[in-house]
């Protein structure tokens, strides 16, 4: 059995173990939840010291123990692992407590998984099913960024209760951060216009971005970032504050899917105040798979090693995504302030205490 152990805003992803018996009883034993579970319902506490023993023989398969954060209760579980019919594929699924339902601790957790399966083992192309009438599980899967390619067949491990099923395949590819180069300007400038055709109404379209809404071209925007990179030439890139610019790549196929920056001090009062260490976009056809947080995240071991202990990460009270992707990435909240009109929110992320690897 492995000794993974993930932490998420609510959760704390863990192996299973003996003393988890009573806990797994209260939902596996419920009808409700085993309906549209491959187990029939589980009738003794045997049963589940037998499914535990069994697990610890398994290889190539992730079993994880979903621990609320809020009072350490055992509340759920969930596996990802090598998906026997897609090659290339890991498939997952979990099952919750019934009084755990609706509360979106299966996105986390499943998010959380995939996570791990791309980070620790490079994987990116991902699968799963629910029953047909299950349409809250199809909901997760969309959450996660997979999405219905066909029907299916469900039925229990011994042959029972067959029903129609719905089969979901997506993908969470890695991303690096990388410093501007030229060979890139084709495809900053196409970001730039999807930002522009998309994100019209936003008074934030470019946050993170710099002056690249204001450049003439990809080339002179690389070269004002360049100037604002250090101390003695950011008043010739047009700022007091020096900052490093990034553009977040896809490995896969090289394309930008975001550009995030990182100032190397918040002295000014805006920085200070509601600017904050960093700001980011992402590609708007690139949105909803999860490369906002993996951004932050690469960004937060960045200002490590700029000896930064402390960072400061914004944003306004309306945008959920922004704030649940700095929350994941361990922001606590300090307080709302409100500047011309607009509430900002205010995150510290202590990066003596978040892990190494962001």
């Amino acid at each position: 059995m492995h000794e993974y152990v993930i932490e998420t805003e609510r959760l704390i992803l863990r192996p299973l173990c003996d003393k988890d018996r009573d806990a797994i009883f209260k939902w596996v034993s419920d009808e409700d939840v085993a309906k549209y579970m491959v187990y029939n319902t589980y009738t003794s506490k045997d049963q589940v010291s037998e499914w535990l023993t069994y697990l610890k023989s398994v290889e190539n398969e992730y079993h994880f123990g979903f621990v609320r954060k809020e009072d350490n209760e055992l509340i759920g579980s969930g596996s990802i692992g090598p998906d026997s019919k897609r090659e290339d594929f890991w498939g997952f699924g979990y099952n919750f407590r019934k009084d755990c339902w609706g509360y979106g601790f299966a996105t986390e957790a499943t998010k959380a998984m995939m996570q791990f399966a791309n980070e620790k083992f490079g994987v990116s192309k991902f699968s799963s099913s629910h029953v047909e009438e299950n349409k809250a599980s199809g909901h997760v899967m969309e959450k996660c960024g997979l999405h219905f390619v066909n029907y299916g067949q469900f039925q229990k491990l011994d042959g029972s209760c067959r029903m129609r099923s719905m089969e979901y395949e997506g993908t969470l590819e890695s991303i690096e951060l990388v410093e501007l180069q030229i060979k890139y300007a084709e495809d900053i400038w196409n970001f730039r216009q999807e930002i522009i055709d998309n994100d019209a109404d936003s008074e934030n379209q470019f946050a993170g971005c710099g002056c690249l809404d204001k450049c003439n071209s990809a080339e002179e925007w690389i070269r004002i970032c360049k100037l604002r990179n250090s101390e003695e030439t950011c008043n010739d890139g047009g700022t007091t504050v020096p900052s490093d610019m990034y553009l977040a790549v896809r490995k896969s196929d090289d394309r930008i899917v975001g550009i995030i920056d990182l100032r190397h001090h918040i002295d000014p009062p805006i920085l200070g105040t509601w600017g904050g260490h960093t700001g980011y976009s992402v590609r708007p056809s690139e949105r909803r798979k999860g490369y906002a947080k993996e951004m932050l995240r690469l960004n937060i071991r960045n200002a490590r090693n700029l000896g930064i202990k402390k960072m400061l990460v914004t944003c306004d009270e309306t945008n959920k995504a922004s704030e649940q992707t700095i929350i994941s990435n361990g922001g606590i909240f300090e307080k709302s302030i409100e500047v011309e009109g607009t509430i900002i929110k205010r995150y510290w992320i202590d990066l003596t205490k978040v892990g190494e690897e962001g």
